[in-house]
């Protein structure tokens, strides 16, 4: 039931239509640390594809491990990537790290470069 509140709510956010009330899940603590709990296949695969994908991206400079978006879904990882493919640090340019969506503006990603 929160997952779907967190969903809906994301929608209403983002949707520059909508002129009603929206929850600021940062501030409640009951909203902030939901999570949906991978079944054991899944949280083996992504943490085999996240130990491979960090050979190309490193953390914490180049990849934001393991976003809670607040929107109801969990992001595995955010990496920038030049337009030769070679990884940029995701400091200021990630849109979904904690520190971003807490007041901190993302910058433009370099030209080329891609998410």
């Amino acid at each position: 039931m929160i997952l779907k509140l967190l969903n809906i709510n994301a929608a209403a956010r983002l949707d520059p239509n909508y002129k009603g009330p929206t929850i600021d899940a940062t501030e409640d603590p009951l909203l902030k640390d939901v999570r949906s709990a991978p079944s054991k296949d899944k949280s083996s695969f992504v943490a085999k594809a996240m130990e491979d994908f960090s050979k190309f991206a490193s953390p914490p400079k180049y990849l934001v491990p393991d976003i809670n978006t607040l929107m109801g879904f969990q992001v595995e990882g955010e990496a920038a990537f030049d337009r030769n493919g070679k990884a940029i640090p995701i400091e200021r340019l990630s849109i979904l790290a904690e520190t971003t969506s807490t007041g901190t503006p993302a910058r433009q990603l370099p030209e080329g470069a891609t998410r």
